[in-house]
């Protein structure tokens, strides 16, 4: 529906181009004239609303229907077109049609082609932004995972720091063990020992 809308869109564009030259040769007037200026800058002031409402009603779900700017674009441009047409029937059987023709033809088809390939390019780069954004939020998913297998180690150790830490306040402290004594004390009452029972060196 937009490769559509679009052709539509460039068709309306080159009949615009081409009334004006048909309109400067068929009334044999200068390009400098009051009347062609103001001409195109009638159509330049119409053409912002015009393309605007178009594109409103083609993207735009909501809008069932084309604004009235753009209806009067239109308006304008075919009866330009129609003008030359009646004015210019002499100029046009002295030419050659089937060159004019085939000049037309190869007009619609190199545009049809020209949007069409946009819109395919247009495809394809979405695709490989949303391929991107999956990536990212992949990244951000694992990283996030890592942060809360981290942040519940973090908190583990926190709350046996306090927990523990307190019920090991609380209790006593074990007694020394015999290794624990110095050898100087453990030598005395040895020699204590056996110099009671009698014993000799």
């Amino acid at each position: 529906m937009r490769v559509v809308a679009v052709s539509i869109l460039v068709i309306m564009w080159q009949l615009v181009e081409l009334n004006s030259f048909f309109l400067k040769h068929i009334f044999v007037v200068g390009p400098s004239h009051p009347l062609c200026i103001g001409r195109l800058i009638l159509i330049a002031v119409i053409s912002a609303p015009s393309i605007r409402q178009f594109y409103s009603y083609v993207t735009d779900t909501q809008c069932k229907r084309v604004g009235t700017q753009c209806w009067v674009f239109c308006a304008i441009t075919f009866t330009e077109f129609i003008v030359c047409v009646k004015f210019g029937a002499q100029i046009f059987k002295q030419t050659q049609m089937l060159y004019v023709l085939y000049w037309l033809i190869f007009q619609m088809i190199s545009s049809i082609l020209c949007i069409y390939g946009c819109a395919i390019l247009a495809k394809q780069g979405k695709r490989k932004e949303m391929d991107i954004v999956k990536l990212r939020r992949n990244i951000k998913k694992a990283k996030d995972q890592l942060q809360a297998g981290g942040g519940g180690g973090g908190d583990s150790a926190r709350n046996w720091a306090t927990n523990g830490g307190q019920s090991l306040r609380h209790q006593a402290p074990p007694p020394p063990s015999a290794a624990a004594k110095s050898p100087t004390k453990q030598s005395s009452s040895e020699l204590k020992r056996r110099l009671q029972n009698g014993v000799t060196f």
